[in-house]
């Protein structure tokens, strides 16, 4: 009797493990319960670290956080929008010139394998279409204000056409920590070449200004950063910051350039609309007069951690599980060993950080392709060409607070441009 109970109470223990033997505890966040069956990322060969300081430690997100807001629906009936214009997607070899780690860039180029291997919306990316047989940013200068840059990246280094420190009024912009990244990042996506090197920017011949601000900035050190870009002679200034506090004499001060830089056409000021996943508030990104960007993921949806409100303007790809490769400082300081930040990084960029810069570069190439465009004219361009993505309402003027007009669509926009 004991050897049939033991055999029976063997039996019963292992039917009972049969199904895997372990309970599982999942205590990621919501957001990221996306991730894709396989076990590491696809790469050809198998298969706003970022400062802490302000104005720029509230453009990052936080990627352990939970908030999902509720979005209430306008009570305006959404309008019939007309299908987005989609040309065939392009051999990913021709878009990216065989850069090493274009594949990984999906925001820019639709490499299938990647796609489906990282679970990525085939629509997830710009749309960037046949833009790059045409325009390049060719004559066009693009000014970074952030916290340093990497001037003498391959990349990027032989179109660096001036810097300035407000720190300290030299011409000295380079990091001096690891924490000092953000600006070569953003330089990257804005900016990087056709050099079969690494990652390729969205607009590979446009020139840049960098100026350099510090962690804590008064009012007129903003200003002066603002009108040092005027001087310097931008076209487009990129603000991947902010403090949620802007003064009535920056908003003074960003409205002039806005209204009468560019010989009169207007300076186009883009700003992200931050990582916090509430409302823009009194932020520069909600100044009328600016662009304000907020975040799309691979899930051709908005980013839970992307700003919103009335003001905001735009999405574009800032990335969550899936980030935003681009150029890491060169040599020891690098977050990386190799130059450029992969976009499965432990310290991958991500964030509306990253959305401005796409924006910026997709602007860069309407101001190439037609050179006469003014301010209000490319915003309305951005804004009357952008996919209308999410499963939600958008008002009769085709806006909603939480996307903005939508998602860029640089496609429709080169193509609205040059009617």
């Amino acid at each position: 009797m004991r050897q049939l109970f033991l055999a029976l109470f063997t039996l019963f223990f292992l039917m009972g493990c049969s199904d895997g033997g372990g309970l599982i505890i999942d205590s990621t966040p919501d957001q990221y319960q996306e991730e894709p069956q396989y076990s590491e990322p696809y790469t050809p060969e198998n298969g706003d670290t970022e400062p802490q300081t302000d104005p720029l430690s509230d453009y990052y997100p936080q990627q352990d956080e939970t908030y999902t807001p509720v979005i209430e629906e306008p009570s305006v009936p959404s309008p019939q929008i007309s299908p987005v214009e989609i040309p065939p997607f392009r051999d990913f070899n021709s878009l990216c010139g065989y850069e090493p780690l274009c594949y990984q860039q999906w925001y820019l180029a639709k490499n299938d394998e990647f796609y489906y291997y990282n679970d990525i919306d085939k629509f997830a990316g710009i749309n960037a279409g046949d833009t790059y047989d045409k325009y390049s940013g060719s004559g066009v200068v693009v000014a970074i204000i952030d916290d340093a840059l990497d001037i003498y990246h391959s990349e990027f280094s032989d179109r660096v056409i001036a810097t300035y420190n407000m720190v300290d009024g030299s011409s000295d912009v380079m990091p001096q920590t690891r924490d000092d990244i953000h600006g070569t990042e953003i330089a990257g996506i804005i900016a990087s070449s056709f050099n079969k090197r690494g990652v390729v920017g969205i607009a590979t011949d446009v020139k840049i200004i960098f100026i350099k601000i510090g962690a804590y900035n008064s009012e007129s050190d903003y200003i002066e950063a603002f009108q040092k870009a005027d001087e310097l002679g931008a076209d487009i200034i990129c603000n991947s910051w902010g403090t949620y506090h802007a003064s009535d004499g920056l908003k003074d001060a960003i409205n002039n350039l806005a209204q009468n830089g560019r010989n009169g056409k207007g300076t186009i000021i883009i700003f992200a609309a931050g990582n916090d996943g509430k409302y823009m508030g009194n932020d520069e990104s909600a100044i009328p007069s600016v662009l304000g960007v907020g975040a799309s993921n691979k899930s051709n949806d908005r980013t839970s951690y992307s700003n919103f409100g009335d003001e905001l303007d735009i999405l574009a790809p800032g990335g969550d599980i899936a980030g935003i490769a681009t150029t890491d400082i060169s040599g020891s300081l690098g977050a990386t060993s190799n130059d450029y930040v992969p976009y499965d990084d432990y310290n991958k960029f991500l964030g509306t950080s990253a959305a401005a810069p796409i924006v910026t570069g997709a602007i860069a190439l309407l101001l190439e392709a037609n050179p006469n465009l003014s301010r209000t004219q490319v915003f309305s361009i951005i804004r009357n060409s952008a996919d209308k993505i999410g499963d939600v309402n958008y008002d009769y003027s085709g806006h909603n607070e939480y996307y903005g007009y939508g998602k860029l669509n640089l496609y429709n926009a080169i193509r609205m441009a040059t009617q």
